[in-house]
């Protein structure tokens, strides 16, 4: 979706080549996700670019590549269960600024959340487990991300990476 706006509730997205959902751009801050199975996509389950607000809620997101991916947007990311990914659970790049809730994001080959360039988010009370990494930082430092990420979340083990670089 591109300049418009998609209520998506209960359907089964799987096994599409490019994300099984994107959009972004004028209006797309309407866009509600809630209550489907995204699964078995060869890049990412959901894809939000230039969005300044949408709510992504309650689905499963399994086997995709990535996960969710934002690039300059803002979406409440909000009690879904995001696990096994081929690399991670949540990429957020650009200037995202997310709000990411009471998720559960496991099992992902990479990393659990993958803070990019000056992105931030207000990430609270989500767990965290079994991904080689639980969040990693990408060209900020852990200092400044210090007050997001404690905010109540159950963080596994090897919980931070820090680094300017990370090749997948």
């Amino acid at each position: 979706m591109e300049n418009s706006a998609g209520f998506l509730e209960q359907n089964k997205l799987d096994g599409n080549i490019k994300a099984n959902i994107a959009f972004g751009g004028e209006m797309s801050e309407r866009t509600v996700i809630i209550r489907n199975e995204i699964k078995n996509c060869r890049n990412e389950g959901i894809f939000a670019i230039e969005c300044p607000f949408s709510w992504i809620v309650n689905n499963n997101i399994t086997e995709n590549t990535d996960g969710i991916i934002t690039v300059d947007a803002n979406p409440k990311i909000m009690g879904n269960l995001i696990r096994d990914q081929k690399r991670a659970g949540i990429i957020l790049s650009g200037h995202s600024n997310p709000k990411v809730i009471d998720n559960v994001i496991s099992d992902n080959y990479t990393c659990g959340i993958f803070f990019r360039e000056s992105s931030l988010g207000y990430v609270r009370r989500n767990t965290l487990a079994n991904n080689y990494y639980q969040i990693s930082i990408e060209g900020l430092t852990k200092l400044k991300l210090d007050p997001i990420i404690n905010g109540n979340n159950m963080v596994g083990h090897n919980d931070i990476s820090t680094s300017f670089c990370n090749i997948f």
